[in-house]
Formats: structure tokens, C-alpha cells, sequence
């Protein structure tokens, strides 16, 4: 599918699957729960499902530390490794353990993210080819997660991925850092690095769209798509710690980064580090989180008008939920959005940076 015909369909396709969403989400209010990776104070980690009472539903233990998550079916949730990690964790709630460990293959790493196309009934990973550092979606099914293909993701470093609501077509943003695991958490490639934002068709392979954000140290990480296929998209700044750049923005193929609406100095309180987005399509909001910062910042959806901040410590994890967003931080401690409190604490646990809602 050519670019033009691409961005037609997104704009076809966006009031039936808001309608969809909508459906699903009030027809399964009694088993929705939020799920996160977590860690206790003895350093061993979990994959954990709670409820909006507070209750702990899950607690299964996992060989290391987990990033985001997603839901495979109505039980079975996949764990994320982070780099440089090499492992996948399917977890089945309904039985409450560990049912798979999917390996990378010989050569490749993680990089804490990937998305189910039900469609397809492919297991979609970010992943780094180590000795080239190049950035590849390696496709898996979801019978035995044998690997099918791997498709270069445009760019190096590929992080958070999604599906395009056409089902057609992946967004990827890649972080342009290039790293090794022999190398630690170094970051070799800062004077050169290029990040991207890429639009890849599902079956060719295809890169449809790259665009490059404002400054070429803006290493774009996190993201989440609108109904109507609007992308937005956050930054983590690797130049100068005085400079005050944008660090979230929207993305509509066929035209620039736009970022959101906030004044300069604004953007100094996440301390250059975007760590989570999230979208309330019924309720025309986004949420953007910062640990660095203590922030949790929110924005208008269709305008980019900014609404407001809150102060969370080590604050990371969000997910939209029934028209509020609840936010998890480093301490087990879990707010909403309208409260600006702590609704309840998990202690011992530590959240990690990602929350889903399922």
C-alpha cells in the first residue's frame, strides 16, 4: 500500500474502532486489571496484576527484570525483557505461573517492547542485532514463538512499537543510541546518533515514512497511537542538561513532528526524560510521565492545548482506564489522575516503568 492510500484508510478506519474499543472495554469491566513488571526489595522480580482496590490478583517470579507488557489473550500476559536482557516471560494469570521463557536468538537482544497482531497471530519484538547494531522487528508466532522474519526497523535502537490502526502497518520509534552489551549501559554513538520515527508495512516490509525529530539528540523512545491514527511520541535528550527542548510530540503521516503545547521552561521539569505516554481517546486526553522529573504531565488530545502537571516521585507507569489514568511509580505506589494521592501502596514492590490495562 502506497503512503497516500495508507494515510487515507487510517482516516476511514478511526470512528469504527474507537466504537470497537468502547464495546470490549464495557463488556469485560469485571475481569479488567492493571498488570506491571515489579521488583521487591530483596531484588527479585515478578510480573504482578492488581485491581483498582488495591487488591494484588498476580505476583509470578521471572528470571530478571521486566519493561512492558501486553496481553497475549484474556490470561496470558508477555514480560519484556529491558537491554540487554535476552529473554521473553509468558505469564498465565488464570494459573498464576510462568508457562514459556522465549529466548532472542543467537546475536540479538531486547529492547523491552513488542505488540500482538491478533490478525496475524504474530508476536511483533524490537531487538537489536548486536554486531551490527542494527535495529530489527523480529516477527514470531504465537504457537510454538518460533522466529518467522526479521525486518529492519529503520533505524538503531529501536524501542516502543505499535500497530497502526489500519492493522496494516507498525510505528516504531527508534531511539538512535547505539549500544553493547559488552559496553554496559554506555552509549557509544551520541555526537552521531539519528533518531527516527518509522511507519513499516506488516506483510512487505516496507518502510513507508521515517521522519527525524527537531534535533538529532532527541532519542524518541515511547509512544502511543490515537484512534484516529495519530502518533504521539516522547523524547529522552542526550545533549546538553541547560538546553530546554520539547520532549513529547505528535505525528500525522505526510507531515512534520508537531510538539506539544507548553511553554519552554516547562519541559526543564522532566529533566530531559520522557518515560511513559498514554491515551484517552473517549476522554480527548494524553498522559506523559517523567521518573526523573516527578512528573506526570496531561494534554489535550485533539488540540495539544497543555491541561496540567502533578508531582509523583519515581513516577513511571500509566495506563488509561475507564476515563481516568492511573499511575504507578518506584515506591508501589499507585494514583489516579483525579485524586492526585495515593489510592494504595504494593510493598514491597517497585513498578517498573510500564503499566497496562486489561
Amino acid at each position: 500500500m502506497e503512503r497516500r492510500a495508507f494515510i487515507k484508510s487510517l482516516a476511514l478506519c478511526g470512528l469504527s474502532l474507537s466504537l470497537g474499543a468502547n464495546l470490549v472495554a464495557c463488556s469485560s469491566k469485571a475481569q479488567r486489571r492493571f498488570v506491571s513488571a515489579a521488583t521487591n526489595h530483596q531484588g527479585e522480580h515478578f510480573v504482578v496484576a492488581f485491581d483498582k482496590a488495591g487488591n494484588l490478583l498476580n505476583q509470578v517470579k521471572i528470571d530478571n527484570r521486566g519493561h512492558d507488557l501486553l496481553m497475549l489473550d484474556s490470561e496470558r500476559v508477555v514480560a519484556f525483557s529491558r537491554r540487554p536482557f535476552t529473554k521473553l516471560f509468558v505469564v498465565n494469570l488464570a494459573q498464576n505461573q510462568l508457562e514459556k521463557i522465549i529466548n532472542a536468538e543467537q546475536g540479538f537482544h531486547f529492547y523491552g517492547h513488542g505488540v500482538f497482531d491478533s490478525k496475524r497471530k504474530q508476536l511483533i519484538t524490537t531487538e537489536n542485532h548486536i554486531e551490527s547494531a542494527g535495529g530489527y522487528l523480529v516477527v514470531r508466532n504465537t504457537h510454538n514463538f518460533a522466529v518467522e522474519k526479521r525486518v529492519p526497523s529503520g533505524g538503531i535502537g529501536p524501542h516502543q512499537c505499535a500497530l497502526m490502526p489500519d492493522g496494516e502497518h507498525i510505528v516504531v520509534a527508534n531511539g538512535g543510541i547505539k549500544t553493547h552489551p559488552d559496553k554496559g549501559r554506555e552509549k557509544l554513538n551520541l555526537a552521531s546518533m539519528a533518531p527516527n520515527l518509522s511507519y513499516i508495512h506488516l506483510d512487505t516490509g516496507k518502510l513507508v515514512e521515517s521522519v527525524t525529530p527537531p534535533h538529532f539528540q532527541l532519542s524518541l523512545r515511547h509512544l502511543a497511537v490515537a484512534n484516529s491514527g495519530e502518533v504521539i511520541v516522547g523524547a529522552q535528550y542526550q545533549g546538553n542538561y541547560r538546553d530546554a527542548h520539547p520532549l513529547v510530540f505528535s505525528h500525522k503521516l505526510g507531515r512534520e513532528f508537531q510538539p506539544l503545547q507548553a511553554e519552554p521552561k516547562f519541559w526543564q521539569n522532566f529533566e530531559h526524560y520522557v518515560a511513559s505516554i498514554a491515551i484517552a481517546d473517549s476522554d480527548n486526553r494524553i498522559a506523559v510521565t517523567s521518573p526523573r522529573g516527578a512528573i506526570v504531565a496531561y494534554w489535550q488530545l485533539d488540540n495539544h492545548q497543555f491541561i496540567r502537571h502533578e508531582r509523583f516521585a519515581d513516577c513511571a507507569g500509566v495506563a488509561s482506564a475507564q476515563n481516568e489514568f492511573i499511575v504507578t511509580n518506584g515506591k508501589g505506589q499507585v494514583i489516579n489522575d483525579s485524586k492526585n494521592m495515593p489510592i494504595f501502596q504494593l510493598q514491597p514492590l517497585r513498578f517498573d516503568n510500564h503499566l497496562i490495562y486489561s
